[in-house]
């Protein structure tokens, strides 16, 4: 009796074992089977392009104790762009991203000020470097930093000054994007940053929309707006930019 008991004990451990293994084994094939193209499509791929914003600029740019205020139309900076050029260049994977922006302007501006008509002159330079993490099939995390490189005059009757700052701010945002659209790629991506390491407060938003043309081409339009609020120095020496640019921007990229 006591053998029949340990041998139906252990056929019943054995078929419950086995059932185990039966509802188990297919749940990590197909675990299996969901990882491979995630294998296949692991390597990194690289986007680089050129882009145009056809921006407009409200904020106030002063020097010393001559300040001016700055309200352009996307019409005056045709009529002012005397140089301008943009890139940018991304190589990411499943996870990990990382990406270049560059920006340079050279602008010119007429404005009305309390010494009178003044000349406003700013050349602009933004390079930003960021590193990117996704959390889900949607979000990114982002950290990185952007060198700013401005250079501003002032030129009235019995007014002639001009600096040229360099500093660096922290930068901290995301990038969000709608998965499962084809060849149609939506994406918001946005950061905050200076935190008085550089600027005051330095922030950027830049809703996108991509269609993939072919293999190699990616034709985009987005809206960027970009706020920089930097004050620097004191007396007849102080500098102060506080601008924001926003705009569209058209843009081909290349990705291989």
């Amino acid at each position: 009796m006591g053998g029949n008991a340990t041998e139906v004990g252990r056929t019943g451990r054995m078929l419950r074992v086995g059932m185990l293994v039966s509802i188990l084994l297919p749940l990590f094939s197909r675990g299996a089977v969901a990882q491979e193209p995630q294998a296949e499509s692991g390597g990194w791929e690289f986007l680089v392009g050129p882009y145009f914003i056809s921006a407009s600029m409200s904020g106030t740019v002063g020097l010393g104790d001559a300040s001016a205020k700055v309200e352009s139309s996307p019409s005056d900076l045709f009529d002012h762009l005397q140089f301008g050029a943009m890139v940018y260049f991304e190589a990411h994977n499943p996870t990990w991203a990382f990406a270049v922006d560059g920006i340079y302007m050279d602008l010119g501006q007429t404005s009305q000020t309390s010494l009178g008509t003044t000349d406003v002159g700013v050349e602009q330079g933004l390079l930003m470097g960021a590193a990117y993490r996704r959390v889900t099939p949607w979000a990114e995390a982002m950290v990185g930093g952007q060198l700013n490189v401005l250079g501003a005059s002032l030129q009235a009757s019995g007014l002639d000054r001009s600096s040229t700052q360099v500093w660096f701010d922290p930068l901290i945002g995301g990038r969000l994007t709608v998965p499962g659209l084809g060849r149609w790629r939506l994406s918001l991506q946005g950061h905050v940053g200076g935190f008085g390491v550089g600027s005051t407060f330095a922030w950027q938003l830049l809703p996108a929309a991509a269609w993939r043309a072919s293999e190699l081409i990616e034709v985009q339009l987005a809206y960027r707006v970009i706020g920089v609020d930097y004050t620097t120095g004191s007396g007849a020496q102080e500098f102060r930019y506080d601008v924001t640019t926003f705009g569209p921007q058209f843009g081909i990229a290349f990705r291989f």
